[in-house]
């Protein structure tokens, strides 16, 4: 663990379902093994601001599922009722926890709202 996290940047329709599929990797670019790891995915205005979007807020309001632990890879969704008020640019970082406890960004970078017409 501990490669530089993957950037991304993306626009998305406020009050859609938010679907984001990331690969945890190490510094040789493997994918990681993620049997007993946890992930944690926040979304804020900007990078030094308290989250507004949480998967470890109690409730959630995201969600991060392993879909292939061998592999690396995770999925991660926003309900529609959660990204309903969110508009304009905001800062994600997507954490993983091994089972060792040590921390990786996996991936950050920033999500634009645009305003859903209907």
């Amino acid at each position: 663990m501990g490669q530089a996290p993957n950037f991304q940047s993306f626009p998305v329709m406020s009050g859609d379902q938010v679907q984001l599929e990331f690969t945890v990797t190490d510094n040789a670019g493997d994918a990681v093994d993620l049997t007993g790891g946890s992930g944690r995915f926040a979304l804020a205005r900007k990078p030094t601001a308290a989250p507004v979007i949480d998967s470890a807020a109690s409730p959630p309001t995201a969600t991060v599922t392993i879909i292939l632990a061998i592999s690396g890879r995770v999925n991660v969704v926003v309900t529609d009722e959660d990204s309903e008020a969110l508009l304009g640019d905001y800062y994600f970082e997507f954490k993983w926890t091994d089972s060792a406890g040590r921390e990786n960004v996996a991936a950050r970078g920033w999500i634009t709202f645009a305003r859903n017409l209907t």
